[in-house]
C-alpha cells in the first residue's frame, strides 16, 4: 500500500504506521471490510469502477467520513478519496 501526506494527516498517522499494516488500524469498526467487498466485485468483473462512503478513525479517535472511488489505474487498482464529508 502507498499513502500520501494528505491521507496521513487525515488519519493522524505517519507513513510508517500505515504502510504494511492492516487497514483496521484506521478504519471505523462498522466499515471494516467495505473496500475488500469492492475489490472482489472488481476482480470478478462485476464492475470496473465504484464509489462509496467510508469512515476512517483518526489516531485521536474522531471519525472522518469520506467518499471513496476505486478504479483501474495503470494495471492495478487505485483507491482515491474524492471528498471529505466531515472530519
Amino acid at each position: 500500500m502507498a499513502v500520501n501526506d494528505a491521507f496521513c494527516e487525515l488519519v493522524g498517522r505517519a507513513r510508517d504506521e500505515l504502510i504494511g499494516f492492516d487497514s483496521r488500524l484506521f478504519t471505523y469498526p462498522d466499515d471494516i471490510g467495505l473496500s475488500e467487498k469492492v475489490y472482489r466485485r472488481m476482480r470478478s468483473g462485476e464492475t470496473d469502477r465504484v464509489r462509496y462512503f467510508e469512515r476512517f478513525q483518526h489516531k485521536d479517535g474522531h471519525i472522518v467520513a469520506a467518499e471513496v472511488s476505486i478504479s483501474p489505474a495503470r494495471g492495478r487498482v487505485a483507491r482515491t478519496l474524492l471528498r471529505i464529508i466531515r472530519a
